[in-house]
This record gives structure tokens, C-alpha cells and sequence, in this order.
């Protein structure tokens, strides 16, 4: 398993998450009937077999499949286009951090001097709150708070917080064991957090969010900025940042890699 979507504990987590008709299990992935049409659920490396590669030819005979998130160097993407057509939907440069043990201050001289500004100025706003970082012993309450943060923000008026997508949350509850998360609170009130997940010596952004109070004390990139620093400190860091078109994540990166969106067109299948 090359990461934690390919995890049983995460593919298990799909049918407590999604009606059990809506899933389409194969060896390798795990195909759900979502809002947008039937999507592939595991991402990054795409690790396709065989018997996958029939699955696929079946149920492409009459609906379009889609893949999120998959890294274009892979070679589950590549054994797909040689064996079917494809639309490439979206491509764009995902951002990584990588950092050598005890090396972050020479990341941060490394970045522009806009990002210096904004370290400056959550160095100054960090004070005001207090960062609690998770363990085996808190990390329930902490989600419980994170969730909290969740719906007190923008998301839940747009609709795209953890339990409008389709209880999301219950995805990185089952990977708890896998999950480092920080929690920032201001006047004793969950006002922002930052939740990575580690899996195969990687670390993968998972959610971050603040409440309106949190976004104007910057408490979910000071989690974050957190995380980065005491994970470096203890071990070389490999942060894939997942989301795509972000500044922040734009400005905090050290390198990138090619990521896609791309879909297996309705009856496409290449002849052999």
C-alpha cells in the first residue's frame, strides 16, 4: 500500500460513510456513485491490477469513471491510458514541503519575503492562543473540537464543512492512529486546526479551518506552521500539501509534483 487510501481501514470507512449500493469495490480501488458521477476514491500513486483493468472495461461500457487527485508520473495512470480514452480534466503543480531533520529555519530562509511577513506576524498572533497538540489520549476530544471549528465556519454556510460532504469526518476518525492533529483555542474555544495524516513515512494535509474569529488570528496556518516545525525536528519531513491552487500552500512549498483530474470516457475502451 503506497498510502492511506488504499488502507482497509479507510476503504472499510467508505461503506459507514456512503450508502453500501453507492460502492463499487475492485481489488485495488473502490469506486463510489457520487454527486458528480462515479468516482474513483483512492488517490495520489493509482496502483491498478488485472482484474481491475476488466472491472473497469465493464462498467465503462455505459458510464464515464473519474479520478481526483492522482499524481501523473503514476503507474496506475499510465496502465489506464494504455488501456482506455481519456479526458484529462484538470492538471496543475502540487505543492510539497520537504525539509531535512532540524533544518526549518533554513526553510524559512529559504521563502520570499512575503511568507517571512506573515511567520512575523503568526509569531505575534500565536501568543494570544493556545496550541494543543494531539496524542493516544486526546486526540477524540480534539477531533470532536475540529468538527466544532468546522461548522462554525464558512464552510458550513457553503456547504462544503466534513458533514456536508457526506460525513467526511467519519474517513479520518477511522484513521485516528494515522492522524497528527493541533487545535488552536482562544478564550477557552476551539478557533482553528490543522489534521495531517502519516502514512508510509509521508505526511498528507488533510483538513485545516478556522472559525471567523480564527481566520483573523491566522490559527489554522499557525497550527499548521507547528506541525511542520516539530515534525522537521524529529525526522526529514514529507508534506504533501494535496490541495491544489492554493496561495499558501503555493508560498509554503519547496517543490511540486504533476497532478491531475481525469476521467475514463463512457465506452472507451482501446482495442487491443
Amino acid at each position: 500500500m503506497n498510502n492511506f487510501t488504499y488502507d482497509n481501514l479507510y476503504r472499510n470507512a467508505l461503506y459507514y460513510r456512503f450508502y453500501g449500493k453507492k460502492i463499487i469495490s475492485l481489488d485495488t480501488i473502490d469506486l463510489v456513485k457520487y454527486y458528480d458521477g462515479i468516482n474513483c476514491f483512492q488517490y495520489f500513486d493509482l496502483i491498478i491490477n488485472n482484474n481491475d483493468l476488466i472491472k473497469l472495461k465493464q462498467i465503462n461500457k455505459t458510464k464515464i469513471i473519474k479520478f481526483r487527485y492522482i499524481n501523473k508520473e503514476s503507474i496506475g495512470f499510465k496502465r489506464i491510458s494504455e488501456n482506455f480514452n481519456i479526458e484529462i480534466n484538470d492538471e496543475w503543480d502540487a505543492p510539497i514541503i520537504q525539509i531535512k531533520k532540524d533544518c526549518f529555519e533554513k526553510y524559512l530562509n529559504s521563502k520570499s519575503y512575503n511568507f517571512k511577513r506573515l511567520i512575523k506576524k503568526c509569531n505575534s498572533l500565536e501568543k494570544k492562543q493556545k496550541i494543543v497538540k494531539s496524542n493516544k489520549n486526546n486526540i477524540n476530544k480534539l477531533f470532536k473540537d475540529a468538527l466544532k471549528i468546522d461548522q462554525d465556519s464558512w464552510k458550513y454556510k457553503e456547504k462544503s464543512d466534513m458533514l456536508s460532504l457526506d460525513n467526511e469526518q467519519i474517513i479520518y476518525i477511522s484513521l485516528l492512529k494515522y492522524c497528527n492533529l493541533y487545535v488552536s483555542y482562544f478564550d477557552n474555544k476551539p478557533i482553528g486546526y490543522s489534521l495531517l495524516i502519516k502514512y508510509n513515512g509521508k505526511y498528507y494535509a488533510a483538513k485545516w479551518g478556522a472559525t471567523d474569529v480564527g481566520r483573523t488570528m491566522n490559527s489554522g496556518i499557525i497550527c499548521l506552521l507547528k506541525q511542520i516545525k516539530n515534525i522537521s525536528s524529529k525526522e526529514d519531513l514529507f508534506l504533501d500539501l494535496w490541495g491544489r491552487r492554493n496561495k499558501i500552500y503555493d508560498r509554503m512549498a519547496t517543490n511540486s509534483i504533476k497532478r491531475i483530474y481525469f476521467s475514463i470516457l463512457k465506452n472507451g475502451n482501446k482495442k487491443s
